[in-house]
């Protein structure tokens, strides 16, 4: 489960990267990435949970023994059947766009330091810059 979870949000966060372009790159990707996320994670864990139960008991079906509850600030909010599965995926997804992001921009990082590196060898550093547009926003 963990695997699936992890290579699944993996191919949509980097598979995002490549599909989207300018303008608005990062809010059209956020929109396509955050219910994406969150829905795999959901159907995955939905899937775990009735695949555990088909080991037990040798049949398939999804029983939840109550409902979720959340709590704030002493108000009780029924979330239902799915509520803590839900919980679980958007927790799981930030976890991934943190990570991710940061080694997306990390790697993006030393690309630009090694074209920068290669520039400063090269006597015409302007053509150099101007030719391969080096940029750290992506």
């Amino acid at each position: 489960m963990l695997i699936l979870i992890w290579e699944g949000n993996r191919f949509l966060i980097l598979f995002s990267y490549r599909q989207f372009t300018a303008p608005f790159k990062a809010l059209k990707r956020l929109l396509f990435l955050v219910p994406a996320n969150i829905f795999y994670t959901a159907v995955i864990l939905v899937l775990a949970k009735c695949g555990g139960y088909y080991i037990d008991h040798h049949e398939w079906k999804l029983i939840t023994d109550s409902d979720s509850f959340l709590y704030i600030n002493d108000t009780r909010i029924t979330m239902g059947r799915f509520g803590s599965t839900l919980i679980k995926s958007v927790l799981i997804s930030i976890f991934f766009f943190g990570f991710y992001g940061v080694f997306h921009y990390i790697m993006r990082l030393r690309t630009v330091e090694k074209e920068k590196k290669r520039c400063n060898n090269k006597k015409t550093k302007r053509n150099c810059i101007a030719s391969n547009n080096i940029s750290i926003r992506g």
